[in-house]
């Protein structure tokens, strides 16, 4: 009956991740690249630009730094200032499609945007990638991955020595 068992399975055709694929759960890729995509349109699922705002990348829209609670335009010693992700060939805001030799992430996530700028990965690289948090608590990680897993040296044990045999210790000259 064990003749005909696989012992292998096939290598996944998913194209696209989810950022709950990460979720406390270190997941390890190979980093090909990064790109940014615009917002925009999406009648398919009856939503505008603007209702897609809470997923792009914050602070890539719009050009001027607003406040969210009053609408004025945030100023900085009296001068308005530019919103640090903006990017004119984006004035709707973008999101950010991280690409790896299994599938794409598309995220809008300051935070993983932040750490993989920490990190700094260059194509082909090999990364551990975990979410942990929910919500406005949520935290990302980003760390380089050499594939050698490090294993921390265990030193020898004498357990014929003297601090093992069970015997006080001498006491020793108080001078």
């Amino acid at each position: 009956m064990t003749d005909h068992l696989n012992t292998s399975f096939p290598q996944s055709t998913k194209k696209y991740l989810k950022a709950a694929d990460f979720q406390d759960n270190p997941k390890t890729v190979t980093f090909l690249g990064w790109k940014k995509k615009g917002n925009e349109d999406d009648p398919k699922n009856k939503k505008t630009w603007k209702d897609k705002l809470d997923y792009m990348l914050r602070y890539s829209y719009p050009e001027m730094a607003i406040d969210p609670r009053t609408g004025e335009q945030r100023l900085h010693e009296g001068k308005p200032f530019k919103n640090s992700n903006y990017d004119p060939n984006f004035p709707r805001g973008y999101s950010i499609v991280y690409v790896f030799s299994n599938g794409e992430l598309e995220s809008g996530s300051l935070p993983l945007f932040e750490a993989f700028c920490n990190v700094g990965p260059q194509p082909g690289e090999k990364l551990t990638i975990v979410r942990r948090g929910k919500d406005k608590e949520t935290v990302w990680s980003v760390m380089r991955t050499n594939g050698a897993v490090h294993k921390p040296e265990v030193p020898e044990i004498d357990f014929d020595s003297p601090e093992f045999s069970g015997d006080p210790a001498p006491e020793e000259p108080p001078f």
